[in-house]
């Protein structure tokens, strides 16, 4: 059946509409390139959403970016060994001169000497708590020494360290030699003994604070 020229163009205007709407379907807002629904697109909680959100990765593990340390050093070269220790080369220099000071001071006398004159030598170079003690030994022998009419001249040599320590007080132990030219009843004699003699630090100095047989270390 042959249309009319009326129905002709109402038929133009519905394909023309129907085309119009087919083609905002397919592009506009409603629709994805991918084809997704409108709710995944506008980022709802489907599980197509979750798996692009990132705040939603919480099963994934965080790495940071930790700041290097440097490296633990192997070898040394022009190690300086007062580093590791609980003084300065300075302080052993101090306590080893105060050492031999010492030595020479205690085994010098005469018995011409009195208690109090022996102890105030010492006391340039020993603690309070040492000269006492000695004093103390001094008196002691002072009255044969009179009678032998014994003089004495010593001087000490270091040997070696035989220990040291930083706490609670610095202190520095030394194997002395010390030598002894002896006169009693007009006979002079000749001895060589060795003896661990501690130094201590005390207000900014070095006094001796103790003086053994050799092998018994800080008494």
């Amino acid at each position: 059946m042959e249309l009319s020229t009326g129905q002709k163009r109402g038929l133009f205007v519905v394909v023309v509409v129907l085309l119009a709407g087919l083609g905002i379907y397919l592009v506009g807002p409603g629709r994805d390139h991918d084809g997704s629904s409108p709710a995944s697109a506008s980022g709802s909680n489907s599980p197509s959403a979750a798996t692009t959100t990132p705040a939603n990765l919480a099963g994934v593990p965080s790495y940071q970016v930790q700041p290097s340390t440097p490296p633990v050093p192997t070898t040394f070269k022009n190690a300086n060994i007062y580093d590791w220790l609980p003084f300065k080369q300075s302080d052993l220099d101090a306590a080893a001169n105060v050492t031999l000071a010492f030595a020479k001071a205690d085994e010098t006398f005469s018995y011409t000497d009195t208690t109090a004159g022996y102890g105030k030598r010492l006391s340039s170079y020993a603690t309070p708590t040492l000269v006492t003690s000695l004093e103390e030994t001094f008196q002691t022998g002072l009255p044969q020494w009179q009678q032998q009419q014994f003089t004495s001249q010593g001087a000490g040599t270091i040997n070696s360290i035989t220990s040291f320590g930083g706490s609670p007080q610095t202190s520095i132990t030394f194997a002395v030699s010390i030598t002894e030219q002896t006169t009693a009843n007009g006979t002079t004699t000749t001895k060589t003994n060795t003896y661990d003699v501690t130094a201590v630090s005390v207000g900014g100095g070095w006094q001796v604070n103790d003086i053994e047989q050799a092998g018994q270390g800080n008494q």
